[in-house]
């Protein structure tokens, strides 16, 4: 009991998406094993997940910026009017951010009550942190995306450009920015953007004891706080190769190819152990996998396009295709009367992708590090935010074909993937450089390097 007081307890602030928690348990997973009590706090959707993994579970009863607007399937806007009233919702949705921003304190409340040794907050949170920085509580911004930040000669992470050496590459890579940064002024000028401009953080860095110094907005989604540790849960190998600013660590963590999931369709096993036998009894027998990760439905065009999939697939002839379309489409849209198509809400994705050829994707961090781990190439239909830049990164290592959702050519990027061996040699090449990087030695020394930023940084700041 003695032992349990003594250990440091480290709090968890994750975005409650798929992606963002399964990019950290690995993390949690290293401190865990360093005598840290991981608690997480979440709301109720995310309970199962992470008492899965073996830490503690705190329900929130709601989450800052994460609405029942959030949950809903996104739509083509068909008239002037549904736009117009779309655009008055987010503008009084981010009036009322920016008001909770100013004058609530229940973000910084809520982590106090749980008096944590160590607090990691999801980057989307980043705003709500600041008053953080006059409590004394350590704390590091976890990032799960790529690096948001300018680079010179690179392009923003929302872009679709794979850059080289060309002089033309380097044009459109600062046109590209110059176009984001001109956009984002405008669009906070009409208080449209969830960047906030620089007249509002002067108040909100006053209301929160932060020095506006600190704050770096020459980057893409959010700001950065220079003098806090931004810690990066994707993996570097990945990103564009650049230079970490002094206060960024990219943790090393250790290589899983499994993950406790804690719900899935109760048919899966049958079914999955139906097409794992027919590819042992032929070998050459393709099995390609979809999945536009956890929103798909917030994807306009998404039901269309796992339609077209579909029909792609029934094309080629020794394919099966397993697809998960998330829980909130229906789906005996897709019923299909191919033996080999089998769609899903939900599959343990690590366990598909051991058996799969191909994985056909929406670009999502996790899902492409996870390909690489697993030796599949990738198709890669970006959504929106940061999977153009994530599929960019991809297609410049080799590792697979990147299209437009609306490309009607996806029967020709499949079988041009699965003919070629020179996509699978990419992605094998790039794991076997990711697990040099790896070692017991460089896991270690990478989540020392953070604790030490962490405790370095917040004494310099007082």
């Amino acid at each position: 009991m003695l032992l349990m007081q003594t250990m440091p307890k480290a709090l968890f602030r994750v975005l409650p998406e798929s992606g963002h928690m399964n990019a950290s348990f690995e993390l949690a997973r290293e401190l865990k094993t360093r005598g840290y009590q991981i608690a997480y706090a979440s709301v109720g959707d995310y309970e199962d997940a992470i008492e899965a993994q073996g830490f503690a579970f705190h329900r929130l009863e709601g989450e800052v910026g994460w609405t029942s607007g959030s949950r809903l399937p996104a739509y083509r806007d068909r008239s002037p009017i549904i736009w117009i009233r779309k655009q008055i919702g987010r503008y009084q949705w981010l009036k009322s951010r920016r008001n909770e921003l100013l004058n609530s304190n229940a973000f910084i409340e809520e982590i106090e009550s749980f008096q944590p040794d160590l607090v990691f907050i999801d980057s989307t949170f980043v705003l709500y942190a600041l008053p953080l920085l006059k409590t004394g509580i350590p704390f590091a911004i976890i990032e799960s995306q790529v690096c948001p930040d300018y680079g010179k000669n690179l392009p923003p992470p929302i872009s679709y450009q794979v850059p080289n050496d060309s002089l033309i590459s380097r044009i459109r890579c600062w046109f590209e920015w110059t176009l984001y940064f001109a956009s984002r002024r405008t669009l906070q000028f009409f208080g449209m953007h969830p960047l906030e401009s620089k007249g509002f953080m002067k108040k909100l860095c006053k209301t929160a004891g932060a020095d506006m110094r600190a704050i770096d907005f020459k980057r893409c989604f959010r700001i950065g706080l220079r003098s806090v540790p931004e810690v990066f849960l994707s993996t570097q190998e990945l990103d564009f190769p650049r230079k970490p600013k002094a206060n960024q660590v990219y943790i090393k963590t250790k290589i899983e190819q499994s993950r406790a999931e804690s719900s899935y369709d109760y048919m899966f096993d049958q079914r999955f152990s139906e097409v794992l036998a027919k590819k042992r009894a032929e070998p050459a027998h393709k099995l390609v996998y979809c999945s536009m990760g956890g929103m798909s439905f917030r994807y306009v065009g998404v039901e269309s396009f796992f339609k077209r999939l579909i029909d792609a697939c029934k094309g080629i002839s020794d394919l099966t295709l397993i697809l998960s379309i998330g829980n909130e489409l229906k789906i005996e849209s897709f019923e299909s009367e191919s033996d080999n198509i089998h769609v899903f809400r939900r599959v343990p994705q690590l366990r598909v992708l051991k058996s799969s050829d191909l994985m056909v994707m929406h670009g999502g961090t996790n899902s492409i590090t996870e390909c690489i781990l697993a030796d599949v190439p990738m198709l890669a239909y970006p959504g929106s935010v940061d999977q153009p830049g994530n599929a960019a990164r991809m297609v410049y290592y080799g590792m697979g074909l990147m299209a437009k959702a609306t490309s009607e050519d996806l029967q020709s990027n499949i079988e041009t993937i699965l003919s070629d061996e020179t996509f699978q040699t990419k992605v094998l090449n790039k794991r076997q450089e990711i697990e040099r990087n790896s070692t017991p030695e460089n896991i270690d020394a990478s989540i020392s390097d953070m604790l030490r930023l962490v405790t370095t940084i917040r004494q310099n700041s007082r």
